[in-house]
């Protein structure tokens, strides 16, 4: 009996960064294209526990049968929208 695994594993190194807090609405409001996607979720956005958080990938690690490692590295220099 043979039997055959197909294992990908994907490791992230990431930053968070707080893009808003609901406690701190003056400091960091909500993200507008949110609401304008979500309008009846506008009472949650403000609640004082709401936090939207942004996740920055530094780099890829993607592990394909325990033998082919690849690694990919994201410039975030080239990224226009900060």
């Amino acid at each position: 009996m043979r039997i055959a695994f197909a294992v990908t594993t994907i490791f992230l190194f990431f930053t968070l960064l707080t893009v808003y807090a609901g406690d701190n609405m003056k400091a960091f409001p909500p993200p507008n294209e949110y609401l304008i996607k979500h309008p009846y979720l506008e009472e949650f956005a403000h609640s004082p526990s709401c936090e939207f958080i942004e996740i920055r990938v530094k780099r890829y690690i993607l592990v394909e049968r325990f033998q082919n490692v690849t690694e990919y590295r994201i410039d975030h220099d080239m990224d226009h929208t900060t």
